[in-house]
């Protein structure tokens, strides 16, 4: 028996071959399939950049599971072809590298897919859907499906409220992915916090928790919205972190007094900031047309008020 087995073909060159040729074809079309959702193709303007690097890297490392993938099948299928057993040793090293390489690949790639199609449907759902993904257990604590939630512009003032109530890690932070459907309409990549202190729904008590966040990019980001109170504005103001000041240099809701010394400032993005704003008094403005930054100078020359003339020509 044990020469009868010692007899048999252990595989044939061909079939192997054929198969690890097949996976690196297959991991290639797998591989241009999963690069048509990624974001390299969400403008034209990339589109060429991923043809001719991209494409050929992704594939490039592909081929090595593929081609492990290709030429273990191959093996196996010449094995039972002559009537080997899954059992024997190469058989079943074969078997090992082909659950080992399929689960890998699933592993990689199927949440990914799961999540973009929950990001982009609830990009379209309506009030109360929208509060009630954040009881989901699978996803109602995804950053990405967060920052769908945050970047919906039917998302009411309470949702949001709820969301600036979490504490999980990563909420503050820049979300990016490969995958354009997991992206979704955050194609700048923005924070999920910086998303509600953005959106027209929020409330001002939402606005007034993110400006106490420990966080100060959190806060530096909410410095420039219109709906923090007076208070909080002139509070933050004696922050030491340049971000947070020059976004109240923006915000219109900064007082006249606090304009005024943030006017003369050093920080030329400051300044800039104070010549933008709608609330900056005329002769703010004025003075900060004579700024010796270029780009302050000429934003401050287009804030300004006309000055009325009857003897202009027609």
């Amino acid at each position: 028996m044990a020469a009868d087995r010692a007899d048999r073909p252990r595989s044939t060159p061909a079939a192997v071959l054929g198969g690890l040729l097949g996976g690196v074809l297959t991991a290639f079309v797998t591989g241009s399939f999963l690069l048509s959702k990624t974001r390299i193709w969400s403008s034209s303007s990339t589109a060429p950049i991923g043809i001719i690097f991209v494409v050929p890297v992704v594939a490039a490392m592909l081929a090595v599971p593929g081609s492990i993938l290709g030429a273990s099948l191959g093996y196996l299928a010449s094995g039972w072809r002559y009537g080997r057993r899954l059992r024997e040793r190469g058989m079943l090293v074969a078997g090992l590298l082909v659950v080992a390489v399929g689960g890998w690949a699933a592993w990689e790639t199927v949440p990914e897919l799961v999540r973009g199609r929950k990001v982009r449907a609830v990009e379209q759902m309506s009030e109360p859907a929208l509060g009630q993904v954040l009881e989901d257990r699978r996803f109602g604590h995804d950053v990405f499906v967060l920052a769908a939630i945050a970047g919906n512009p039917r998302t009411s003032g309470e949702t949001l409220d709820r969301i600036t109530q979490r504490t999980e890690p990563g909420l503050n932070d820049r979300i990016l992915s490969f995958f354009d459907d997991v992206q979704g309409k955050n194609t700048r990549d923005e924070p999920v916090m910086e998303l509600v202190s953005r959106h027209p729904n929020v409330r001002p008590e939402s606005v007034e928790r993110l400006a106490r966040s420990s966080d100060a990019r959190t806060v530096a980001r909410v410095a420039s919205n219109p709906k923090l109170s007076v208070e909080t504005i002139r509070r933050l103001a004696t922050s030491t972190d340049p971000y947070v000041i020059r976004g109240l240099a923006w915000n219109p809701n900064s007082p006249p007094e606090l304009l005024e010394r943030l006017s003369n400032s050093e920080d030329s993005m400051i300044r800039l900031g104070i010549a933008v704003n709608r609330s900056t008094p005329p002769e703010i403005i004025r003075r900060l047309q004579s700024d010796p930054d270029d780009f302050v100078r000429r934003q401050a020359l287009r804030a300004a008020p006309l000055e009325p003339n009857p003897l202009a020509p027609h």
